[in-house]
């Protein structure tokens, strides 16, 4: 016994439908896989030009790199020194959820000050990993990492509020434009694009250190 004719055209209406919602995810993944490929793109063009890096990419390599700075020994107060002058500390976060129910991400960079915060350094290093389709708002457009550069003094006013120096975190939503609390807009306002980098401490080298300016020597 044949199948009636609406029966079939019903049947094919129900196929129809239920391939298109089979192909609306695909659809979407492919256009997230397209995003990713062209942070991965940009990653290797970044890499590329800075070959010292590719092999063990630590953000220590990537903003000695950066900097012309010199990487120091494990343990000492602080990562990299520019020109046996500057100090800087460095941290580098992936991008993560907080939790399961998060839609946005975030960054953590965990113990800016050191596990008893006896760190010592002139300038903290943030690096944070971009996210396809989420920071794409910051300035960076070019480079596959945002880069905060802060004055130690401005440090404590951006971490986590806690007694204990070994849960002290520094956390920013990947997306600026949510961004409300007085400490990420603090922390949104020292980005700089790593290329800049160089150039700021140039500036910073040239400059009379305290020590020099309090006896009048600057050579």
């Amino acid at each position: 016994m044949g199948v009636p004719l609406s029966n079939v055209s019903a049947l094919n209406d129900c196929y129809m439908v239920k391939r298109i919602r089979r192909e609306e995810p695909l659809s979407y993944r492919i256009a997230r896989l397209e995003k990713e490929n062209e942070v991965l793109l940009r990653e290797i063009e970044f890499l590329l030009a800075h070959p010292s890096m590719v092999e063990g990419l630590k953000g220590e390599r990537l903003i000695a790199e950066l900097t012309g700075g010199e990487l120091t020994q494990y343990a000492e107060e602080h990562d990299v020194t520019i020109s046996g002058r500057v100090q800087l500390e460095v941290k580098m976060s992936r991008a993560h959820h907080p939790n399961k129910k998060a839609r946005t991400m975030r960054w953590a960079w965990s113990k800016p000050r050191g596990g008893q915060r006896r760190k010592r350094y002139d300038y903290l290093v943030l690096v944070g990993e971009k996210v396809p389709g989420s920071t794409d708002e910051y300035k960076q457009d070019d480079e596959p990492y945002v880069f905060f550069l802060i004055p130690t003094a401005k440090v404590p006013q951006l971490c986590s509020d806690t007694a204990r120096a070994e849960h002290e975190t520094i956390t920013l939503t990947t997306t600026p434009s949510s961004v409300r609390s007085a400490k990420g807009k603090l922390l949104n306002s020292y980005i700089v694009k790593g290329k800049e980098m160089s150039a700021v401490f140039r500036k910073a080298i040239a400059a009379p250190t305290a020590q020099q300016r309090a006896t009048g020597r600057t050579h």
